[in-house]
């Protein structure tokens, strides 16, 4: 076999293998998600400021709930409880500490971590969630989903990596 028939068969075992690992981690979601809340694949993710684009992002947004929104005194908004989680592979983990590190103080929306996973780190930031509304009754309106996710991740057996990182 000639290097560039190696190098592309690498390239396809590769991304087989990502794609498993994107395909696998959405279903472990679904799976413990609480009632209400639906998952929507995001395979365009933005770029977080000093992080760089994901693997894959996945909006969680709850229909049954609505908030009410204030923005000023003649305009009323119904949203529904939302979040975005942008994952990255493990491989990055080092370079994604340092950049949440920079940003946390140099931008109003920094990259937040939200877990690890055995393939992946999770990040997310304010302005993903609830639309960058931070109310207390905003916050509450996750709180479900957002402690079942880090507890599935926890618990999970083949995550060690997650508890050394607590």
């Amino acid at each position: 076999m000639n290097r560039l028939a190696i190098a592309l068969l690498s390239a396809v075992t590769i991304a087989t293998s990502a794609l498993a690992d994107t395909e696998s981690t959405i279903q472990d979601i679904k799976s413990v998600l609480p009632n209400g809340w639906e998952l929507n694949l995001r395979t365009n993710a933005v770029a977080l400021r000093g992080v760089g684009a994901p693997s894959f992002g996945i909006d969680l947004v709850n229909m049954n709930t609505q908030l009410d929104v204030w923005f000023s005194e003649e305009k009323n908004v119904h949203i529904n409880p939302s979040f975005t989680l942008f994952f990255y592979p493990r491989d990055q983990e080092q370079q994604i500490n340092k950049a949440i590190e920079q940003e946390q103080f140099r931008s109003d929306y920094p990259p937040i971590y939200f877990a690890l996973t055995p393939e992946f780190v999770v990040l997310t930031t304010p302005g993903m969630i609830n639309r960058g509304v931070h109310t207390e009754e905003a916050d509450k309106s996750i709180e479900s989903v957002t402690e079942t996710l880090r507890e599935h991740w926890r618990n999970d057996s083949s995550n060690q990596a997650f508890r050394r990182k607590k």
